[in-house]
């Protein structure tokens, strides 16, 4: 198991701020890292294989290296293409074009993002031209219509092919709250921050439909 969310998220008396650092370095074989030996309570510097899921080990970094809080990455300052979005289906008029934060109706998208199918394997993906360390999700609801979700799932990817669950501590899957009216954007920031090339949002609870405008949290 290449080491992660779901090792480091596990442990206690490492400052919170750490966590994670390691996803920057999963196309690695090796490098210098530096970290905590727990058995040993001292800190190291060595040439490790990030690989090996040694459970005696926290990899961290300083602080000034992580994203802490980051820009919207869909609709921001640099916003990505519609070709970058996908969705798992979407009704005629409710496509992909109309998911962004803020979106208002036009002559050829009523201005969100609605599934044409209604069950929980539904998702709207971004993929992005580079690698981005996810900080946070932001949702909206479909503008003029009661229709919003109220809980999902954040799902991440380094190469948009193999997706995990964001995790709880326990391993679970972690649950997102989202809306509870239409209008108002949400912001959920994660626990700890991801590294990914393609992030996915996977609605599991909903107000008569699954609709919503998205954007994602972070630094390229």
């Amino acid at each position: 198991m290449p080491m992660g969310s779901r090792k480091l998220s596990n442990h206690v008396g490492v400052r919170e701020d750490y966590f994670l650092a390691t996803t920057s370095l999963r196309s690695q074989d090796t490098c210098s890292i530096s970290g905590y030996d727990k058995l040993s309570r001292t800190c190291y510097h060595s040439s490790d294989d990030v690989g090996t899921a040694d459970v005696t080990k926290v990899v961290i970094i300083p602080v000034q290296s992580l994203c802490q809080y980051g820009e919207y990455l869909v609709d921001g300052a640099n916003p990505v293409q519609d070709f970058q979005l996908t969705v798992s289906s979407y009704h005629v008029l409710y496509d992909k074009q109309g998911a962004r934060l803020n979106s208002m109706p036009t002559e050829t998208n009523a201005g969100s993002w609605c599934a044409g199918v209604i069950d929980k394997n539904q998702f709207i993906q971004v993929e992005f031209s580079s690698l981005v360390e996810a900080t946070g999700i932001a949702l909206q609801g479909r503008q003029f219509s009661v229709h919003h979700i109220t809980s999902y799932k954040f799902l991440y990817s380094l190469d948009c092919v193999t997706f995990i669950t964001y995790p709880n501590t326990n391993g679970t899957d972690m649950g997102f709250p989202g809306n509870t009216e239409k209008d108002t954007i949400v912001t959920t920031m994660l626990p700890y921050q991801v590294t990914a090339r393609c992030v996915r949002i996977n609605p599991q609870t909903w107000v008569n439909y699954i609709s919503l405008r998205f954007d994602i949290l972070g630094c390229y």
